[in-house]
């Protein structure tokens, strides 16, 4: 259960005239100056000093509520003070007491903010310091850019050329194979024996285990005291000072071996039929290739034959390699001496021809500028030194 406490301690005002600082609550008047305490001022808590009321009498008047506003002179009176302190005027002509004064003065702030919202300064952007640098940076990129999309014509001769042109033929044959049932393949097909064979495995649970783990928990240790303080003002000098305090539990941390029953599994193997069998499929028979140092590629004159049912051979996807070797013309010239590549056919035929010379794009690492299609090709002899 709660213990809650209640006391009274001073709250403190400055002059608006003098400009006198933390003048106590139960001061009506300045202690510099005479000035009596007006609409003007507000009441607050010093940080870091607190004074308690002693005196009851005093301690009865700051309960007696809020000081009311003079409607004439415009003093704050105590609520126990008739008539004003300061003109004589009847506390029953007064409309206002501080707490309404002070409601007045934040509703006439708020105000005053939505009519002229405050306008930090903005620190202007420095657009030359800002135009320079991203000038360097544009500068440097466009530089290397630049230097690395760079080319110069180099003169080449064609010193060796050399083509390859391969045709695999394909023929209708019975052949033995091995597949799980349900995917066999081909024609004609012939099951020369069935075995059950483990095609996969899965897991299936086959019982429990207890499993022993440590887990961390809390446990209480005791108990502390906690207070919680609030301040409420009496719009009359003090502030009533409420203080509850409570026993709250204090928490450790140990750490625990606990049981629990967890799942046990096994494989277990996945049967399946696997089947041995003949069948007519197509399957290769011969690749036919043609070479040639000349600019006029040939394809291989394939013969074809025939295979199972006097089905006739097939041919399959043809492929082709065009290769050609260049020497710089020039000893001077910034490129690779020698540099082999591969090529396209239309290049081969039209344009590499074997003992001219050509102008070649060449890049800042003196390697030829390979178009699409195109391959460079190490030399083995080079890379072996």
């Amino acid at each position: 259960m709660a213990i809650v406490t209640e006391e009274l301690v001073y709250e403190y005002w400055d002059c608006d005239k003098c400009g006198q600082k933390a003048i106590r609550g139960d001061v009506r008047s300045c202690p510099s100056c005479g000035n009596a305490r007006n609409e003007n001022i507000k009441f607050y808590l010093m940080e870091g000093k607190e004074e308690k009321v002693e005196d009851k009498a005093q301690a009865d008047k700051f309960k007696a509520g809020a000081d009311w506003l003079c409607s004439f002179c415009e003093n704050l009176n105590s609520i126990t003070d008739n008539n004003c302190l300061s003109c004589g005027a009847s506390q029953e002509s007064s409309k206002k007491n501080y707490f309404e004064v002070q409601k007045e003065k934040e509703l006439k702030a708020a105000k005053k903010v939505e009519a002229q919202p405050p306008q930090t300064p903005k620190k202007p952007f420095n657009w030359k310091k800002f135009s320079i640098w991203a000038v360097a940076i544009l500068g440097s990129c466009i530089t290397s850019l630049y230097f690395l999309g760079k080319t110069h014509n180099v003169s080449f001769q064609v010193v060796d050329v050399s083509w390859q042109r391969t045709i695999p033929v394909m023929r209708y044959t019975s052949v033995e194979q091995s597949d799980w049932e349900g995917e066999l393949k081909g024609d004609d097909i012939v099951k020369l024996k069935s075995t059950q064979e483990i095609r996969s495995y899965e897991d299936r649970q086959v019982g429990t285990k207890t499993e022993t783990y440590t887990e961390s928990e809390q446990y209480q240790t005791g108990t502390k005291k906690e207070c919680h303080t609030n301040y409420e003002s009496t719009g009359s000098g003090a502030s009533k000072k409420v203080t509850s305090c409570d026993n709250v539990p204090t928490y450790s941390s140990r750490s625990v071996t606990k049981h629990r029953d967890v799942p046990v599994y096994q494989k277990f193997p996945i049967y399946g039929t696997k089947v041995v069998y003949t069948a007519n499929v197509y399957t290769p028979l011969r690749e036919d290739t043609l070479k040639g140092k000349d600019n006029e590629p040939r394809w291989p004159d394939v013969k074809l034959g025939v295979g199972v049912n006097n089905k006739e051979d097939t041919k399959a996807e043809p492929s082709a390699i065009y290769i050609v070797e260049l020497k710089k013309v020039n000893p001077d010239d910034k490129a690779k001496d020698l540099q082999k590549i591969k090529t396209t056919e239309d290049k081969f035929r039209n344009v590499y021809i074997l003992n001219q010379s050509v102008f070649l794009p060449v890049s800042v690492f003196e390697e030829i500028v390979l178009e699409k299609g195109e391959e460079k090709i190490e030399d083995k002899k080079e890379d072996g030194k």
